[in-house]
């Protein structure tokens, strides 16, 4: 007998779980699995609709690309494709045509009273997007971290004109000293005068004879980590002395100070706090350890300019991306330090082939609508999916290990001789989720009041009173649920 799996929700979490049950050798013989979904449409946060009264617009609940680090999600996409292998020169046919890489980021930082951009480029990454290898390269990431600010301090002072600040930032006034510090003095002045002679910035020569530093291991040690964390605070405080009149004149100048001002600090914060360890089995880091603290917060705890630091592109992009304010209030930005951290590492050091995929039409029609086609497609006696389906309440039974009884509401009645919703509408060839139900397939008299009145079936503030009130039952309707909802 086939077990029977109850499936609250539609988001990628509930859909991917349907997806790998239904890869399992056998799958066909072992379970029945009903999805219920409020509303018209799958997707969750991730959902998408196309207007059909305003030119099929795209209109997203939220971004249309996806990070090249995302390795499950991308695995998943690329099995689904290919599965389902639609005609040659038809829309989003493959993966490839589905997914386009975007090798930079655009962001607009606000100085003073303008705005101004900043582009942020991103190299080419090894590896392959989705082939099911997660790797975490901590050496490349130490590196590769202060390569960045060192390149974008060399492409600045590039572009600085002789005459005006050019004469004091090429080279830096000779006044100002690199702070000395006994234990890397030796290594690293040894590193700048044999490789590194030709840099005429000393700030420059510095930070790339770090690099190479931070690839010999005798200086990583826990021995000297408490001596290296302090010498990396006083490199920022030197670079401080030198910059930070001069921060207000030029956009540039204040983009490499924001730069090395973040980069710095998390690279002394990252060791202070012993998120970043290095023992005979090589580099480890622990984020978790620093997850009582708010990003920003931390950041200026281990000497980030607390001026600037909420304003810096990557720093705000983490509270602004996944809308991370106290009760949705962007006066009371909140997210874990760790985490944030941990996403920021993510993205520049492990993503592969490219740091952006981005969508080429909306994600409920780039990710969701193939995944749903396919499971209906291949498994039609096993997987069902009922819209309109909103869940109330889930009863546990007497000691709290299994669901009892699910309480649903059945939105709408469907219309005469429809026995099964068909939520998509296709558009140019592609069959795509509409942003508002498809009322031809509802009951003519609830369509009409649900247009009239403006009803969103996907709202918990609807005051839609029509519906019909069903009960699941463990044992008769279900064996085991999944929750794909908050």
């Amino acid at each position: 007998m086939k077990k029977k799996i109850c499936v609250i929700g539609g988001g990628l979490g509930a859909m991917s779980a349907i997806y790998q049950l239904m890869k399992m050798p056998g799958s066909k013989d072992l379970f029945d699995i009903t999805l219920y979904q409020e509303g018209w449409r799958i997707g969750g946060k991730g959902a998408s609709g196309v207007n059909l009264d305003k030119g099929y617009r795209v209109e997203e609940h939220g971004i249309h690309f996806w990070f090249g680090f995302y390795e499950n999600g991308f695995r998943l996409m690329k099995e689904v494709y290919e599965a389902m292998d639609r005609p040659k020169g038809n829309p989003l046919a493959t993966f490839t045509d589905a997914f386009k890489p975007q090798p930079f980021m655009d962001f607009a930082q606000r100085i003073g009273d303008q705005w101004s951009d900043w582009e942020i480029p991103f190299p080419d990454y090894p590896g392959v997007l989705g082939d099911g290898k997660f790797e975490n390269p901590i050496e490349v990431v130490l590196e590769v971290g202060i390569k960045v600010i060192a390149d974008e301090f060399h492409k600045i002072l590039q572009h600085l004109e002789d005459g005006c600040l050019g004469l004091i930032l090429k080279p830096f006034r000779k006044t100002h000293k690199i702070p000395v510090h006994p234990s890397h003095e030796e290594y690293l002045n040894k590193v700048e005068t044999e490789v590194l002679g030709h840099i005429e910035n000393p700030i420059e020569r510095r930070l790339r004879a770090m690099i190479l530093l931070h690839k010999d291991k005798d200086f990583l040690t826990n021995g000297h980590l408490e001596q290296h964390f302090a010498y990396v605070h006083s490199l920022r405080l030197h670079i401080w002395n030198i910059l930070g009149h001069l921060l207000m004149k030029s956009p540039n100048i204040l983009k490499i100070w924001c730069l090395i001002d973040f980069g710095l600090t998390v690279l002394k914060g990252i060791i202070e706090d012993h998120v970043l360890t290095y023992n005979e089995e090589g580099f480890h880091l622990d984020f978790g350890l620093i997850n009582d603290f708010d990003f920003k917060e931390w950041l200026i705890y281990h000497g980030a300019d607390k001026h600037f630091i909420y304003n810096v592109p990557v720093v705000k992009s983490m509270y602004d991306g996944p809308f991370a304010f106290f009760k949705g209030a962007i006066s009371t930005p909140n997210v874990e330090a760790g985490t944030a951290l941990n996403i920021f590492f993510r993205l520049a050091f492990t993503s592969k082939e490219h740091v952006m995929w981005r969508m080429q039409a909306g994600m409920g029609d780039t990710v969701f609508a193939p995944i749903f086609q396919l499971l209906k497609r291949d498994f039609p006696e096993n997987v069902h999916f009922k819209f309109f389906h909103k869940a109330e309440s889930i009863r546990l039974n007497k000691d709290e290990t299994q669901a009892e009884e699910i309480d649903l509401i059945e939105q709408v009645k469907l219309a005469e001789g429809i026995e099964e919703y068909n939520p998509l509408y296709n558009v140019n060839g592609l069959d795509c989720w509409p942003s508002a139900p498809l009322y031809d397939q509802i009951d003519p008299l609830q369509a009409k009041l649900l247009k009239k009145e403006h009803i969103n079936l996907e709202s918990n503030w609807s005051d839609w009173s029509k519906g019909k009130k069903v009960k699941l039952i463990q044992g008769k309707d279900f064996d085991e649920v999944i929750i794909g909802a908050s």
